[in-house]
C-alpha cells in the first residue's frame, strides 16, 4: 500500500514538472515570437524612412502631358527641352528622337574630378516603342549587358547598361524602361568621364561613381505614374 502510494505521488510529481516545462516553453516561444517579430520588422520601417530623409528637400517635376511625376536633387539643372537623339547607331526602336526632360549634375560633382559636366539623369518617352525593353533606348555601336529586370516602387524595369570609348573619353549609359507598358518610359544615367592621364599629374582625382549610383536610384525610386 505504502509503495502504491510512493508510487503515485512520483506520478504526481512528474506531471506538475511536465505541465511546469510546458508553460515555461510556451512562454518562451511567445516572447521569443514577439522579439523575432519586432527585431525583423523594425530594420524594414528603418530602410524605409531612410529613403524618405535623402530624398527630403529635393524638388518634384510634374508632367502632365506624358503623365508622371519624378524627385530630383534642388542642386541639379533641369531642361525640360531635352530629347535623347537615337539617329545613330542602332536600337531596337523605331523612335528617332525620344523627348523627356534631363537633370544635368551640379559643379560639386565635377569640381576636381574627371567627371564631364554633360553628365546627366534623363526620363525619356518612346512612343514608337513594342515592348519598352532596355533594348528600345540605346544606339550604342557597343552591346548592351547586364541586362535584368529589377522591380523598384512595384514598378518592372527593363535595366542594361553600354559603354563607349575614344580619345580619352569614356561613355556610359545605364537604362531603366518600364518594362511592357504603354506609354514606354526610360530612366537614363548619362556619364560622360575622361583618362586621368589627360591631366597633369595630381590635378584630378577619379570621381565618386558609388554616390553618382546612388543617386541616380534615389532618383528612379521617386518615380510614379499621375494618370
Amino acid at each position: 500500500m505504502k509503495n502504491q502510494k510512493d508510487h503515485a505521488s512520483r506520478q504526481a510529481g512528474i506531471s506538475t514538472l511536465i505541465g511546469i516545462m510546458v508553460i515555461v516553453a510556451v512562454t518562451v516561444l511567445t516572447f521569443g515570437g514577439v522579439f523575432a517579430y519586432q527585431y525583423f520588422s523594425t530594420p524594414k520601417e528603418k530602410n524605409q524612412q531612410q529613403i524618405e530623409d535623402q530624398t527630403a528637400g529635393w524638388k518634384t517635376y510634374k508632367n502632365n502631358e506624358y503623365g508622371f511625376e519624378i524627385k530630383y536633387p534642388a542642386d541639379f539643372k533641369i531642361n525640360e527641352n531635352y530629347y535623347y537623339d537615337l539617329s545613330a547607331g542602332t536600337s531596337n526602336s523605331g523612335s528617332l528622337n525620344l523627348p523627356g526632360v534631363s537633370f544635368s549634375i551640379p559643379v560639386s560633382y565635377t569640381d576636381g574630378t574627371n567627371l564631364s559636366p554633360d553628365t546627366k539623369i534623363s526620363v525619356e518617352m518612346n512612343a514608337k516603342s513594342k515592348n519598352c525593353l532596355v533594348t528600345e533606348f540605346l544606339n550604342s555601336p557597343n552591346p548592351v549587358i547586364d541586362i535584368t529586370d529589377e522591380i523598384i516602387n512595384k514598378i518592372i524595369f527593363n535595366r542594361g547598361t553600354t559603354g563607349d570609348a575614344g580619345m580619352g573619353n569614356y561613355y556610359n549609359e545605364t537604362v531603366y524602361s518600364t518594362k511592357g507598358l504603354t506609354p514606354c518610359y526610360g530612366i537614363r544615367l548619362f556619364v560622360h568621364s575622361t583618362s586621368l592621364g589627360n591631366y597633369e599629374p595630381e590635378t584630378r582625382v577619379a570621381y565618386d561613381s558609388e554616390k553618382l549610383q546612388s543617386v541616380f536610384k534615389q532618383i528612379i525610386s521617386t518615380f510614379k505614374f499621375i494618370k
